[in-house]
């Protein structure tokens, strides 16, 4: 047990808008990370490292760059899923929350 490395703590656990899906703290850091590389440096896609990570959150990466870039455009209360989209704004007594079309884009 001496030379046993402890588990990562779960950092962002996605509840509510993407499901039970958890990434860890070193993979939270890396999408960070790659993501303000990549709005620094003009690129226009991801590194394919990160497929997994974006897989498991229910993510197509090819919209991740476009979604992060005209974030505040795209999405205003809620960034999810379509379906999750509609049922927060039902919830909440509002026939739509702004998104719609960039949810289907970004979200698998």
């Amino acid at each position: 047990m001496a030379n046993r490395r402890p588990e990562a703590p779960q950092l962002a656990t996605f509840k509510g808008a993407l499901g039970p899906t958890a990434i860890s703290e070193e993979e939270y850091i890396m999408l960070v990370d790659e993501s303000a590389r990549m709005l620094q440096d003009g690129k226009h896609s991801m590194d394919p490292k990160l497929a997994p990570i974006f897989e498991r959150l229910g993510l197509k990466a090819e919209a991740w760059p476009k979604s992060i870039r005209e974030h505040r455009g795209l999405f205003r209360r809620v960034v999810a899923p379509l379906e999750k989209l509609k049922s927060f704004a039902a919830e909440r007594g509002k026939a739509w929350f702004q998104g719609a079309q960039a949810a289907k884009l970004l979200f698998a």
